[in-house]
């Protein structure tokens, strides 16, 4: 099956190591297609099992996606990953993820992927696990977050209301850092394409109450 998709056969595929990354690049075209595919993808040194595996499912999910595509268009699809460590203590390694990639639309699409991580157990961390279990932390985080967003004048209420509800899903990607919690909200998610991708910086005395002081965060929010 793979020799099918492949015809054009694999041009490059290296994992190269230097100083701070590793580096992912793969480039490779359908039989029948006139647009190729490429694959880049850096990964900070050293990068934990956690990260590895979740940069395979995102080029896995892409590759898929192209696979099964009829678009037939000139432009190549391209996908484009590049992980930063953000910040970092011996109870939390947070990871900032630049994604962008080209579908055959009429323009590319871009996400920030949030992943926190412990140090000392290499699991991932959830957000919900740095707050006391039955706290309101996720009223009060999407509350000051709609706050702010609406001081943008290219955001609309309802779009805001919409987008930064306080749901789970809708803060998917939050990162701590020495300040505060910094909230990625994606594009379309709060506004138009034209508007970005947004973020807000909550900082630690707004969610302070509802830390649980022996989570990974506790001693951010002290």
């Amino acid at each position: 099956m793979m020799k099918n998709f492949l015809a054009a056969g694999l041009l490059a595929l290296h994992l190269c190591h230097s100083g701070w990354c590793q580096e992912i690049h793969e480039k490779f075209k359908d039989k029948g297609k006139k647009a190729g595919c490429e694959v880049t993808v850096s990964l900070p040194k050293q990068a934990s099992p956690v990260l590895k595996s979740l940069t395979q499912s995102h080029i896995k999910s892409f590759k898929q996606e192209y696979h099964s595509s009829d678009y037939d268009g000139e432009f190549g699809w391209y996908y484009s990953l590049n992980w930063t460590r953000q910040f970092s203590n011996s109870d939390v390694a947070a990871y900032l993820g630049l994604e962008e990639s080209y579908q055959g639309g009429a323009h590319p699409s871009h996400a920030q992927i949030g992943v926190m991580i412990s140090p000392k157990t290499q699991k991932q961390i959830k957000l919900a696990d740095c707050f006391k279990k039955g706290s309101p932390w996720l009223t009060s985080l999407a509350d000051y977050c709609k706050q702010k967003l609406k001081e943008d004048k290219d955001l609309t209420p309802e779009d805001i209301n919409q987008g930064a509800a306080p749901k789970a899903e809708n803060y998917a990607d939050v990162l701590p850092g020495a300040k505060g919690l910094t909230v990625y909200f994606q594009e379309y998610q709060v506004g138009p394409y034209a508007a970005g991708p947004q973020e807000v910086l909550v900082p630690y005395k707004v969610l302070a109450p509802y830390l649980d002081p022996q989570g990974p965060l506790g001693a951010l929010g002290r």
